[in-house]
């Protein structure tokens, strides 16, 4: 690819995440290093690449610098998942992080690109997405249970919490070249919500390992019915960042906003 003009990255931590893309992403070639896969192809008039990190702080970093040591990227939307730090934030609402800050150093962190913060607002708008501007916090660890929800919103005043975006602006912040970043991220689990722990039984790109799955459907009967709950949950997140990117691109009937 070359490196006179612009090019785009989006990155998302799990395949699910990424198959919001597919109704608007034409893909080419693939390459992939270690748990990183990144996928070259275009978006709309666009080149871009489809950056898939893994989950977690350890891994979208190191994904991260794998994809912009590799690639002359110069503008950045990284997207998913995460969970509401505060009341009023439903399942598939948007956070817009203004700062995205480890959970370790809550103020610190990276700030997004205005400009791009400004065009996904608007993408939103146009989406019909409910949004909110505000902190986002990485954990290296999920926060499942409500109650921890609630006092990690307390004690920091952000807004929401996932497990990758401050890794992954530190290093689009860290090199000589200047790379526009956003983070637009959609909520699974609202305050109040509890999920299930579903680390036992899925590797870091959220797929099931079999064995671990029965062995735990065995000892937590619950899980019957927390999994399709998740996934109701998680496929309401994905149709808001599928609505989300259409309209920030410019793709699938949107007027382009660039």
């Amino acid at each position: 690819m070359s490196d006179s003009r612009e090019l785009w990255a989006v990155t998302v931590a799990l395949p699910h995440e990424a198959a919001a893309l597919r109704a608007h992403f034409r893909g080419g070639a693939r390459t992939r290093y270690r748990h990183v896969t990144v996928t070259e192809g275009r978006l709309g008039d666009r080149e871009a690449l489809l950056a898939v990190t893994g989950m977690g702080p350890e891994r979208a970093g190191e994904a991260a610098r794998f994809l912009f040591a590799q690639y002359p990227v110069t503008h950045l939307v990284s997207t998913g998942y995460c969970g509401a730090l505060q009341l009023g934030l439903a399942c598939g609402d948007a956070v817009l992080a203004e700062r995205c800050a480890f959970v370790s150093e809550p103020q610190g962190g990276a700030l997004c690109d205005l400009p791009l913060l400004r065009k996904a607002e608007e993408a939103l708008r146009l989406a019909d997405i409910p949004a909110r501007l505000g902190i986002l916090l990485t954990s290296p660890k999920p926060v499942l249970k409500g109650a921890d929800k609630e006092l990690l919103g307390a004690k920091t005043g952000a807004t929401a919490v996932d497990m990758e975006s401050a890794a992954i602006l530190q290093e689009a912040a860290a090199g000589s070249k200047k790379i526009a970043s956003v983070t637009v991220r959609f909520i699974v689990d609202a305050l109040q919500d509890e999920l299930a722990d579903t680390g036992p039984f899925l590797d870091e790109n959220a797929g099931v390992k079999p064995l671990r799955l029965a062995r735990e459907l065995l000892r937590r009967p619950k899980l019957f019915q927390e999994l399709p709950d998740l996934g109701r949950k998680a496929a309401r997140a994905r149709d808001g960042l599928t609505r989300f990117l259409g309209r920030f691109f410019g793709l699938g009937g949107a007027q382009n906003q660039s």
